[in-house]
Order: C-alpha cells, then sequence, then structure tokens
C-alpha cells in the first residue's frame, strides 16, 4: 500500500520513520520517471488481500492508496 510519495528522499524518510514509530513496516520505493525524475515512494504491507489493506489504510492515515506489486 502506497501512503506518500516525494521527490525529496529527506521527506520520504520522514513518513517512513513516522509509520515504523506508529508500529508499521514502512519502506522507501524509488521510481524512476521519465519526464519527472526519481520519486521516492513510502509503502506498507505486502501480498495483502483487499480487507487487510482497507485496514492497514485507515491505519495509515489520509492519502493511503492500494497498489499492486
Amino acid at each position: 500500500m502506497q501512503v506518500a510519495s516525494h521527490k525529496d528522499r529527506k521527506e520520504a524518510e520522514a513518513v517512513r520513520d513516522r509509520l515504523v514509530a506508529r508500529g508499521m513496516a514502512a519502506y522507501i520505493v524509488e521510481s524512476h520517471l521519465q519526464d519527472k525524475g526519481v520519486w521516492y515512494r513510502v509503502r506498507v504491507g505486502r501480498g495483502l488481500d483487499q480487507s487487510a489493506a482497507n485496514e492497514l489504510a485507515a491505519k495509515a492515515g489520509k492519502g493511503a492508496m492500494s497498489i499492486p506489486e
């Protein structure tokens, strides 16, 4: 599940650190976009079914979205 996406790595790390402090296994995915450069996507959870993803989105906060990997 993607919680945030930032152009600045330090901003992404700050979001990840807040989520980790709340007990979530957050991680950063570096995405290279042709026209937009590098973006750092903050994600939590892997291989979740839809109900687990919805529950995690509620815990993660506003803006969290399910992204298939």
